[in-house]
């Protein structure tokens, strides 16, 4: 049995598509967009470490955590520049209300509470 050379370059085209679909959905990074409700910063536990970074909450996804960094709080325009105090006051709390669109890494922690690192945060017309 001998396929032609059309049936063959169609076959591998679809092939294609669908490696490269499975490829691209494996790696997608989530996205997510709504309101900020809360701007926490937190202390990372564990022996030896001492990162400090900013917890975020967003109306759409009440029980997910976005974590970033405090230099990305700050570039992002979320929050004021912070001294050394644990607490976040509600004046240093500048995005509080935002409409953003996060784009995280793979979630780490429970399903029922995902903890997402943020990659990017970009701020959407209100």
């Amino acid at each position: 049995m001998t396929l032609s050379c059309k049936t063959l370059s169609m076959s591998l085209f679809v092939s294609g598509f669908i490696l490269a679909g499975v490829l691209a959905a494996s790696g997608a990074p989530a996205v997510f967009t709504g309101k900020v409700q809360d701007i926490r910063k937190a202390a990372a536990l564990g022996l030896g470490k001492k990162e400090t970074f900013y917890t975020m909450k967003l109306d759409s996804e009440p029980r997910s955590e976005f974590h970033l960094s405090e230099e990305d709080a700050v570039h992002y325009g979320l929050i004021d520049p912070a001294g050394p105090s644990m607490v976040v006051t509600p004046k240093m709390k500048k995005g509080l209300g935002w409409k953003v669109r996060v784009t995280c890494d793979d979630p780490t922690g429970s399903l029922s509470a995902p903890v997402y690192r943020v990659k990017t945060l970009e701020r959407l017309d209100n």
